[in-house]
């Protein structure tokens, strides 16, 4: 996913990424990565909700999808 991120193939990461939250639907880097890629893409509401659904609040994160 991380390749194709740098690459601005958004679409390809975040398809690897859903694949990721399919196995482990509570992975705080899997929901990061994901609120990250989204964000690229246009969606913040998006990006807040996988961000809202970490375990634990990323404050960095959190200020560059306000950002």
């Amino acid at each position: 996913a991380g390749a194709h991120f740098v690459a601005n193939g958004f679409d390809a990461a975040k398809s690897f990424l859903a694949a990721a939250l399919k196995l482990d639907a509570h992975d705080d880097e899997t929901l990061r990565n994901l609120a990250v890629v989204t964000k690229a893409q246009g969606d913040a509401n998006k990006a807040l909700q996988f961000a809202a659904a970490m375990r634990t609040t990323d404050f960095v994160l959190l200020q560059l999808l306000k950002g």
